[in-house]
């Protein structure tokens, strides 16, 4: 059996292997035109400078640069670090607490759910975590990521509070309990893909792997967060105050990213994805004379830039 699994995961890396392009170059060359450097300039400089209030510099290299940028410095990112830090919170508690909770039952109130009836519950918690990330990825990259990063924080709200007062009321809780899991799920299908583009949204190509599993980081750590702290509050306030805490936390991070998140324009996005002209005023030779004409960079290039150093700006941008 063990050799079975260890064959399947082998060939499945190989298969990757063999069919994935790599992208590495592809992102040098994005990050290349958008910074008018050369290739083998973007390749070789990994190294950030730090300029402190006494003009003393520090340098670091771009790996650990990019974690406390995404981390501690760029809002934007920290907003979306703390939402995806709740979506595995959120996970945690729908796989871990809340199942133990419907198998325990309450005394004098209801009795523990079956064992088809448990998994049909985290059924519909997964069903549509998995089937609306497509749906609203698409979206986001339509009309934004920020309002339906907040929308699926609050549809997780919503959930909660549905969860916490079938348990705390409901005689029969298996119809509550499904309502409630159907809107978790629903909440972090619609946010899931969002979190994800909103960070390379924020972050350059030739760091923005780095950036992601810096946010990764952060989300993978809501698993252990989550059990740890919804299970003290079970153990030491009952049930549904931890479903409340879990909600009062969810609740809290979408203030998060209301007040501190910021679009980047779509000016910027499209800036990103079309070569950058030459910075510097481009020199053209006619064939019958020797003087020069001077071509200027397009206006609406020069509009998108200066949004660009605008938002850097405002997210306590270090210089990368």
């Amino acid at each position: 059996m063990l050799l079975d699994r260890l064959g399947a995961h082998l060939f499945q890396h190989l298969a990757w292997g063999l069919a994935l392009k790599e992208s590495r170059v592809v992102a040098f060359e994005e990050d290349a035109k958008l910074t008018s450097r050369g290739i083998t300039a973007v390749e070789m400089e990994q190294t950030v400078s730090l300029t402190w209030p006494s003009k003393r510099t520090s340098e670091m290299r771009v790996f650990r640069a990019s974690f406390i940028y995404t981390s501690f410095v760029n809002t934007s990112m920290m907003s979306i670090c703390f939402a995806g830090l709740m979506i595995n919170f959120i996970s945690g508690f729908a796989w871990g607490i809340f199942k133990k909770w419907m198998k325990g039952g309450v005394d004098g109130e209801w009795d523990g759910l079956s064992k088809e009836d448990v998994a049909n519950v985290v059924l519909c918690y997964g069903v549509l975590k998995g089937t609306l990330q497509w749906i609203f990825g698409f979206l986001g990259d339509r009309f934004g990521r920020k309002w339906f990063i907040v929308g699926g924080l609050f549809t997780v709200v919503f959930g909660l509070v549905v969860v916490a007062i079938t348990g705390g009321t409901a005689g029969e809780p298996l119809t509550g309990f499904m309502v409630g899991a159907l809107l978790m799920g629903a909440g972090t299908g619609i946010m899931y893909t969002n979190n994800l583009a909103a960070i390379v949204d924020h972050s350059d190509p030739s760091w923005r792997s780095s950036a992601l599993g810096s946010y990764r980081f952060w989300r993978d750590m809501g698993y252990a967060v989550g059990a740890l702290v919804t299970g003290s509050a079970a153990d030491n306030l009952g049930m549904e105050s931890s479903v409340g805490l879990t909600a009062i936390l969810t609740t809290l991070s979408a203030i998060c990213v209301v007040v501190f998140y910021q679009e980047v324009p779509a000016p910027v996005k499209q800036l990103e994805a079309t070569p950058v002209l030459l910075e510097k005023a481009d020199v053209v030779k006619p064939d019958t004379t020797t003087s020069t004409d001077v071509v200027k960079p397009d206006a609406k290039l020069d509009s998108g830039r200066e949004q660009s150093k605008d938002l850097d700006a405002n997210q306590g941008e270090v210089g990368i």
